[in-house]
């Protein structure tokens, strides 16, 4: 069986599908802009405020392999609009938890405790979201121009990027949770966008969606690439905001603006060269990969050296470019590598091993940081280094 036969949409991807993807972007760059310098208003060290990511990032490694599946056997949009509802609810559930917290309602360990709780429940039930979407796209593009296609995925989640701490940097002036609330509400409607424009169809004509395994040879290296990527980047992102207020000496609001005026620039940089770099290319998912890779190097050492605000925008320009590029990369390897009826579980174990750094990456870091400032970035330039040589060794293969 190929993917001509299956029943493809008339368009790889739909406005509410791309709404989606930009506010689980937004979200994602709110967050971690938001929950350090709040974390610490709250009396969290960094490595506590790293457990509520590294656990919401056990649930969706769990959840996102078996949501890949399920919208194999499902549809793609039955796992989006459950997934959409899930996100919007628990992104409100978690900003009033936060709010309970400095609102001094409830002891600290408690609020810990119910914010690793909300982060949990949001991830597993959202999980599938991001694999759903990837697999939308796959199954309706020829693979040697899959990995382009795909970089439309990272597009809309950096456009999020771009407009979620453009948007916090406004409201946290009002109350440094209220990001948080709206982006949950404007979820609930995105998921019920998905439910009207979505066309509910099986990915599949007839035969059962084959089990995909994450040993499988053909997906394997993919997958371990993948994690020992997100694990640098999670780990950045993680100790980003302590960077900034350390190195600059800023209050919580400062810290907030800088930090998410940096995901901004980035997202910026990493739309405007999708769409006027990569959209325009005819790059393969190697080729991906390696640009990206160089500029995490790049933006590793800058990270390195940085010690004024510009500085750290200047990061964004790298750091878009990597976020352009890897990811695509990574699941158009692993797209191409298997048949068609392996497309959701193919990406939904891509978006796992993503989810394997964000568990291992933040507490890492945070703990790396607490000792010695600059050890996060010596590990992550050396994580870029070794990727790097990896994809200029490798070349994936079309099944």
């Amino acid at each position: 069986m190929t993917a001509a036969t299956i029943a493809s949409p008339s368009r790889p991807t739909n406005p509410g599908l791309l709404a989606s993807l930009l506010l689980i972007g937004g979200a994602n760059s709110v967050l971690f802009s938001v929950l350090p310098p709040a974390g610490r208003h709250l009396g969290f060290v960094e490595w506590q405020i790293g457990l509520i990511v590294a656990f919401s990032a056990v649930a969706y490694m769990v959840a996102a392999a078996w949501w890949g599946r399920t919208s194999d056997i499902k549809g793609r949009r039955y796992v989006v609009v459950a997934g959409m509802v899930g996100f919007g609810l628990g992104g409100i559930a978690f900003a009033a938890v936060l709010d309970v917290g400095l609102l001094g309602f409830a002891p600290v360990m408690l609020v810990l405790i119910l914010l690793i709780g909300a982060r949990i429940a949001q991830s597993a039930i959202s999980g599938g979201v991001y694999p759903a979407a990837q697999a939308y796209i796959a199954e309706a593009t020829p693979p040697e121009k899959r990995a382009v296609a795909l970089s439309g995925v990272t597009a809309a989640f950096a456009l999020g990027t771009i407009l979620g701490p453009a948007m916090a940097g406004l409201l946290v002036e009002i109350r440094i949770t209220l990001p948080l609330y709206v982006i949950g509400l404007l979820s609930l409607l995105a998921a019920q966008w998905c439910f009207v424009s979505m066309r509910p169809r099986p990915a599949s004509t007839g035969e059962r969606p084959l089990r995909l395994s994450a040993r499988d040879p053909r997906v394997a290296i993919w997958i371990v690439m993948a994690m020992v990527y997100f694990v640098s980047v999670a780990g950045t992102q993680q100790i980003l905001g302590f960077t900034v207020q350390d190195r600059l000496a800023l209050d919580v609001a400062a810290t907030a603006r800088v930090t998410s005026m940096i995901f901004m620039a980035g997202g910026l940089v990493a739309v405007l060269f999708q769409v006027f770099v990569v959209r325009r290319s005819k790059w393969s998912a190697t080729t991906l990969m390696i640009v990206g890779l160089v500029a995490s190097v790049v933006m590793q050492v800058g990270l390195l050296l940085a010690r004024d605000a510009w500085q750290f925008v200047a990061v964004a320009l790298p750091l878009g470019i990597s976020f352009a590029c890897v990811s695509p990369g990574f699941s158009a390897a692993a797209s191409i590598a298997v048949g068609a009826r392996e497309q959701g579980a193919a990406a939904g174990l891509v978006a796992a091993a993503q989810a394997g750094g964000f568990l291992v990456g933040p507490l890492t870091f945070a703990v790396l940081y607490q000792f010695a400032p600059a050890s996060p970035f010596l590990v992550g330039l050396g994580i870029a280094v070794v990727l790097l040589l990896l994809a200029l060794s490798r070349k994936p293969t079309v099944t």
